[in-house]
């Protein structure tokens, strides 16, 4: 079949918005932690807070790209915004326009016809 739109992209809508939510629920979650972390790592010394501030970076790391993923992705709606723009083109509104003028001579003549 030739399809004009896959309908891969359709399960890929339905999907989006949950790995959405989880990345941003994963961010707060790490950040809530890694604040926790910090002001636990005060309560020490040297070497075992070095350990900790550590820890600390990596889960604002990971804090930061969970936020910028849930930035990123694309909701349902901006997706089925970007396949209709892919398929909106001067060409495809020219062929269009064309069937549509060919349809109505069609029925002009065929009308024109009966009589």
């Amino acid at each position: 079949m030739n399809y004009i739109i896959n309908p891969v992209w359709f399960y890929v809508m339905s999907v989006t918005g949950g790995i959405k939510a989880i990345c941003g629920i994963l961010s707060v979650i790490l950040g809530v932690v890694a604040g926790c972390c910090l002001v636990d790592s005060l309560d020490y010394y040297h070497e075992e807070r070095n350990k900790r501030l550590k820890l600390v970076k990596i889960f604002f790391s990971w804090c930061a790209v969970l936020a910028f993923a849930t930035i990123l992705i694309p909701d349902k709606n901006t997706l089925i915004q970007m396949l209709l723009a892919k398929y909106a083109t001067y060409d495809n509104a020219s062929t269009v326009i064309q069937t549509v003028q060919n349809a109505a001579d069609y029925i002009i003549e065929s009308v024109g016809k009966l009589k």
